[in-house]
């Protein structure tokens, strides 16, 4: 590969669940996604490998990255699909 590929601007963390905000002790934990970077830079074949035990935590990360895009990888000067496995740690920051 001759480059991996490159985030665009606007591809944010997902934000905290509001509906978890609402416990009293809010939960923290990670999620595993798996996901391909297609020959034109989005989301395709999109997979939840974890949710850490806590469903809101998996929808969140799941809605956000399927608006993902991306400046694809690069191989002998050409565009190529590769597939990727990003963690997200979700926490309520003390305040």
């Amino acid at each position: 590969m001759d480059a991996g590929p490159r985030a665009n601007g606007g591809n944010r963390d997902p934000d905290y669940p509001r509906s978890l905000l609402r416990r009293r002790r809010p939960p923290s934990g990670t999620v595993d996604l798996r996901f391909t970077i297609d020959e034109r830079g989005a989301v395709t074949d999109l997979e939840l490998v974890s949710d850490g035990g806590t469903p809101a935590f998996g929808e969140a990360a799941l809605e956000r990255v399927r608006g993902w895009r991306f400046t694809p990888a690069r191989k002998d000067g050409r565009a190529v699909a590769v597939r990727v496995r990003k963690t997200f740690r979700f926490a309520v920051s003390e305040r």
